[in-house]
């Protein structure tokens, strides 16, 4: 097992001792668990090294310019890398966002470019969360390892681990209509609240899309850890494929290669 904890920052404090007590149980139960597949988990802040794992996948949804170095500005960034052996199995990725209002951020392009040409459409009005934000996504999973549960594992990790880094009031997230269709967000990810957010052209694709927002609340995220830590820890020989609500296969069975299970 590998894991950078980073403490979160003494600014403009969020939450309490005990929610960070239960982020840290949960992430290092997490890791526990993806030990238990001979799996390893660091934290990497190079986002270049996303990059160069994205681009080369086999069939990954392309790069997306929110973590992309070249395309958006980052004050801060990392990706979470999962090993088996010396290949690569998973890639996350999340990006510290300040701001009073996150759908006037999405509005104003710079979720995708730190020199938009145009605004984005979006369809919700109100202003949204606010405050110390970290947007994720970028979760990318081996073929060979799909199947079994990593998708509802990496994504909870994801969230919990920036919460616990930058000391955050809410997590935010998107998914495109393709990936909402296979009930994956909801069952695996555990959104939160999950809205409609653009149905049209969209610029960084260059085509027509729906794409829904996903959010979470920081109390909404601590009970989550503090359940997934319980039920992680109920049996030592659990393996993901044995809690994930979608995975293809039980535990006496080989990651098989699926595209619609991630």
């Amino acid at each position: 097992m590998s894991i950078q904890l980073i403490e979160p920052s003494t600014s403009a404090p969020t939450g309490s001792a005990s929610d960070s007590a239960v982020l840290e149980d949960y992430l290092f139960a997490a890791t526990e668990m993806l030990s238990r597949d001979d799996l390893r988990v660091t934290t990497e802040t190079d986002m270049t090294g996303w990059v160069d794992v994205i681009a080369s996948a086999p069939r990954s949804a392309g790069v997306n310019p929110t973590f992309n170095p070249a395309k958006t500005d980052h004050a801060d960034a990392y990706w979470l890398h999962v090993r088996h052996g010396s290949r690569t199995a998973a890639v996350i990725a999340a990006r510290y966002i300040e701001c009073p209002a996150y759908y006037d951020f999405v509005r104003a392009g710079t979720l995708w470019s730190r020199d938009p040409s145009a605004t984005v459409e979006i369809l919700i009005g109100d202003a949204g969360p606010g405050g110390r934000l970290a947007h994720t996504g970028g979760l990318w999973v081996d073929p060979d390892y799909r199947g079994i549960g990593l998708s509802w594992l990496m994504p909870r990790f994801n969230h919990c681990f920036a919460v616990r880094r930058w000391n955050l009031d809410s997590v935010t997230a998107m998914v495109f209509e393709g990936l909402k269709k296979t009930g994956i967000p909801e069952k695996n990810y555990g959104s939160e609240v999950s809205r409609l957010m653009i149905d049209g052209d969209f610029a960084p694709t260059g085509r027509p899309e729906r794409i829904t927002s996903l959010e979470y609340t920081l109390p909404f995220l601590v009970e989550r850890a503090r359940h997934d830590a319980e039920l992680i820890g109920n049996d030592g020989d659990q393996q993901m494929r044995d809690l994930a609500p979608i995975a293809s296969q039980r535990n006496d069975q080989a990651a098989i290669n699926r595209r619609d299970v991630a």
